[in-house]
């Protein structure tokens, strides 16, 4: 097995392993600025099939109750200080102190290293020592490892980008569905080239910054979704069959 499939597997299994036991005003309006240019682009709301499939598959029931540390409250993948000691880590912040958030942020940790490391893709201007990248180092290898872990879990074919909208709900609460505050705000965005996605990733990086923030929980459900939900729903069936 590649070190890059089993990276990707590793990021699946620590996820699974681990579930079962002032920003200004001109910033948020540049914000919400790319997520209208993102639904320009083809992306579509979710539904509530979808957002039901997706709760069931990651937390094992929908409806169910809510740990905000899992949704908006959840922590951002914040790097360090840029070019100083440790500046290749990310920050542990309040909200990591779950162990499935430690495992996730391990495994993403992880993808950032072995680009910073090895991968030829971030530009580099002279730069003696990688383990302390400048900031736009940083931003490059955040981007290319979420982009990294989107498209192959959709065996580097395919790739969906959730992204939530600043302020539609697509799904409303019914008998099958509960509010989390992300899922029922979901914009679908479908990528057929690895181009493509990380141009989508990179344009709304800061979404995967935000601390506390849904990072990880838009990141899983992105990889789900990749790999197509009737897969995941056939896959889950046939272990309990």
């Amino acid at each position: 097995m590649s070190t890059d499939v089993k990276l990707n597997c590793d990021f699946i299994l620590v996820f699974h392993k681990g579930l079962m036991l002032g920003i200004r005003e001109r910033a948020a309006s540049r914000q919400i600025q790319h997520m209208a240019l993102v639904t320009a682009n083809g992306s579509k709301p979710i539904t509530e099939s979808i957002a039901v499939a997706l709760r069931r598959i990651v937390f094992g029931e929908c409806p169910a109750p809510i740990k905000t540390e899992y949704f908006m409250r959840g922590p951002g993948l914040v790097f360090r200080e840029a070019e100083r000691d440790l500046g290749y880590a990310l920050r542990v912040s309040h909200a990591a102190g779950l162990p499935i958030t430690n495992s996730l942020m391990m495994a993403i940790q992880t993808h950032i290293l072995r680009i910073l490391l090895f991968d030829v893709r971030p530009v580099r201007v002279y730069q003696p020592d990688p383990l302390k990248p400048s900031f736009s180092m940083q931003q490059e290898a955040l981007c290319t490892a979420i982009t990294d872990i989107i498209w192959k879990a959709g065996g580097s074919q395919y790739g969906v980008l959730c992204l939530p909208h600043p302020t539609h709900t697509h799904v409303e609460e019914s008998d099958l569905f509960n509010a989390d505050g992300v899922t029922e705000k979901l914009n679908l965005l479908e990528c057929h080239n690895r181009e493509e996605l990380q141009y989508f990733v990179r344009r709304n990086l800061f979404l995967f910054q935000q601390d506390p923030g849904p990072a990880l929980i838009l990141l899983i459900y992105s990889a789900v979704l990749s790999r197509r939900i009737e897969m995941q729903v056939s896959s889950h069936s046939s272990k309990h069959d």
